[in-house]
């Protein structure tokens, strides 16, 4: 695997949640803040029993995710979330999601990021805007790097 890929991976699986979710590291442009992520099917999404749709709240998660990954891929690190919205343009369904994340504003205090998921057919799923401190954040016991088991 490319190293960058290989370090956004890592930062993807550096989280205990987003490691669950087994999102997989696509593409990252540093000199942009541009990320790509795919996000598998599983069962546990479904909106609805015996459908193979993604719940609104995984579409969500993926576009939180996503935009602070755009963050992540600028500055080397993400800042918590201070705000989101997302329009909902049609169920997610298929084998896996795509999120498209890019930086559109990278200030003292603020980044914006807007990204776009998508199915598995190309087809939009999702468009939403993530608002993210950029105030470098160290919690007191908080580890940078999946811990080995």
């Amino acid at each position: 695997m490319d190293p960058v890929l290989s370090d956004f991976q890592q930062w993807i699986d550096a989280t205990p949640f987003q490691q669950v979710l087994g999102i997989e590291a696509v593409s990252l442009d540093r000199s942009v803040g541009h990320t790509k992520m795919r996000l598998p099917y599983n069962a546990q999404f479904a909106r609805r029993y015996a459908a193979h749709e993604f719940h609104g709240g995984v579409i969500a998660t993926l576009i939180d995710i996503s935009g602070a990954s755009a963050l992540f891929a600028a500055r080397g690190y993400a800042g918590p979330t201070i705000d989101m919205r997302i329009d909902y343009l049609r169920l997610g369904s298929g084998g896996h999601l795509v999120a498209d994340a890019k930086l559109v504003k990278d200030g003292r205090s603020l980044a914006l990021a807007d990204v776009s998921i998508s199915d598995d057919r190309g087809q939009p799923v999702a468009v939403g805007r993530v608002a993210l401190s950029t105030l470098k954040m160290h919690v007191a016991g908080e580890s940078t790097l999946p811990q080995n088991q």
